[in-house]
């Protein structure tokens, strides 16, 4: 089985990537390592990291990905913010461009009482926040009728049927809580980022306890986070990389 099919498999069994235990990554009590590149995840779970030449040097451009709700518009893949405790950056290659946006792994009380992780994306640009149905169903939400239109690329809109409440917590400060009202839709996006990324060009995150771990392996989206709660989250605790 390829290190991408072991990973896949730990992610959908929630265990922790470092000792496979039922547990969080982030308070897993093994102070092992990967033998190849001393990241706290299991060996086994080691991917190679494709060349510069395969992936191109990281870039200042971006995509542009924009979602329009009836209180306004929210853009996301414009200029996102490069954090201490998310990622941010940009690779690109002569025949595609790869974003990363922040993303953070945070925990949430599931409807019978048990912890789940759920993967969400900050965006500083959008005003409203966005919950996935898939995501709604994992956690037992309870939800409200709602009626909103989101437009997005090439003029193709969807409708909001649904909107729920969420609190979730920091996996690195478990007594920070926030809580939000998020409207439901089938898909907020693809997996991100869309392909797996290498870290050779990114020395700037070098050491950093990084909310999601996994910030440059494709994963599902299950939460946009809007600007009503980002600069709480994130504040000015960014750090950059070279364009």
């Amino acid at each position: 089985m390829a290190p991408l099919e072991r990973f896949s498999l730990v992610r959908k069994a929630k265990l922790c990537y470092n000792c496979f235990q039922a547990h969080f990554t982030a308070v897993c009590p093994s102070d092992k390592v990967c033998n190849k590149c001393s990241r706290r995840h299991n060996s086994m779970l080691h991917l190679p990291e494709p060349s510069l030449d395969q992936t191109g040097d990281v870039a200042a451009s971006t995509e542009r990905v924009s979602l329009a709700a009836v209180s306004g518009r929210t853009t996301f893949g414009n200029d996102p913010p490069a954090a201490v405790r998310s990622a941010a950056l940009v690779s690109s290659t002569p025949a595609s461009t790869t974003v990363l946006l922040s993303t953070a792994q945070v925990s949430v009380v599931d409807s019978t009482g048990k912890k789940q992780i759920i993967r969400i994306l900050l965006d500083s640009g959008s005003q409203g926040e966005f919950i996935s149905r898939d995501c709604c169903r994992r956690l037992g939400l309870r939800t409200t009728p709602a009626s909103a239109v989101v437009d997005g690329l090439g003029n193709k809109s969807t409708r909001c049927q649904a909107k729920t409440s969420l609190t979730f917590s920091s996996m690195k400060q478990p007594g920070v809580r926030y809580s939000i009202n998020a409207s439901v839709l089938e898909e907020i996006t693809t997996e991100l980022p869309s392909t797996t990324v290498s870290l050779n060009g990114l020395p700037h995150l070098e050491g950093l306890d990084l909310a999601d771990a996994t910030f440059n392996i494709p994963g599902p989206i299950d939460v946009l986070v809007g600007a009503s709660l980002w600069a709480k989250i994130v504040g000015f605790r960014q750090r950059s990389g070279p364009p």
